[in-house]
């Protein structure tokens, strides 16, 4: 609770797969109260994690992201892109290793460059994306 929660890492990071067996079984106790979104952790939203609601009230679903997101907001720019290994390797996934390994923007994100764009550059999470509201829309190649 809210219906359709993610984490603001992006909408793959929600509450199934938060409550998926990776890291033990544990994703919840590991992850759960580390990044909010909506106002609440997973620990908080997510049934699997110990959160949600089980009376059968469920709020209204999670806001839906403006086209155009406020200034000053991080967005992954451009949007949609993804390192040279392909589209697995996109700013979410950046994002999920950066917290699990402790680091993989440090330790990677000037490598792998693509569309003339490295992690680093590209993907909020490792210290790049736009905060000005301009994007691009997809990426372009080379």
């Amino acid at each position: 609770n809210p219906v359709g929660w993610y984490d603001s890492a992006g909408p793959d990071i929600n509450c199934e797969y938060l409550g998926s067996v990776y890291f033990d079984g544990n994703t919840c106790g590991y992850f759960g109260d580390l990044i909010e979104n909506f106002g609440k952790t997973a620990n908080q939203a997510c049934c699997a994690c110990g959160g949600g609601i089980t009376n059968g009230t469920v709020n209204t679903p999670s806001p839906t992201p403006a086209p155009t997101p406020p200034q000053n907001e991080c967005i992954d720019n451009p949007v949609g892109w993804y390192d040279i290994d392909g589209p697995d390797y996109n700013c979410t996934w950046y994002a999920d290793y950066s917290i699990y390994y402790n680091g993989t923007c440090g330790q990677v994100g000037d490598n792998y460059e693509n569309f003339n764009t490295t992690a680093n550059q590209a993907c909020c999470a490792c210290g790049g994306g736009t905060t000005d509201g301009t994007v691009t829309l997809s990426p372009t190649p080379a």
